[in-house]
């Protein structure tokens, strides 16, 4: 049975057992008995915790990893390591364009706190 013989069949199976809706969770490499990603919202909860950029570093990295070393539990890994370095980064980010938020108010607030404060000059006339 080649492929594309496969998939309709399986398309039909999931077809009889959702009713016709086709639910279609993620793609399956019959070849090697892998799952691929294809979508942020195939993901595990606990990755669609974090922010979407992480989520696509997890994405990109475990299926990269998956169709090269063909090892599940190293793709999660290096999927899993990549997730917490771009979180880092993105906090990072986030921190830094807080900071650059300020206003001239802000900036000119801090400069006048700095400042000495101006003594009155008392003239004798």
């Amino acid at each position: 049975m080649d492929r594309a013989t496969a998939q309709s069949k399986m398309r039909e199976k999931i077809n009889l057992v959702t009713g016709g809706e086709g639910l279609e969770v993620c793609n399956f490499d019959s070849q090697f008995s892998r799952i691929y990603y294809t979508h942020l919202h195939e993901l595990p909860d606990s990755v669609r915790n974090y922010p979407e950029p992480c989520q696509r570093a997890y994405l990109v990295t475990f299926n990269n990893n998956l169709r090269r070393y063909k090892m599940h539990g190293y793709a999660m890994t290096a999927a899993w390591k990549a997730l917490q370095n771009r979180h880092e980064k993105w906090l990072h980010d986030q921190r830094e364009a807080k900071q650059s938020r300020r206003t001239a108010a802000d900036v000119a607030y801090e400069i006048f706190d700095k400042a000495k404060p101006l003594r009155p000059q008392i003239v004798v006339a």
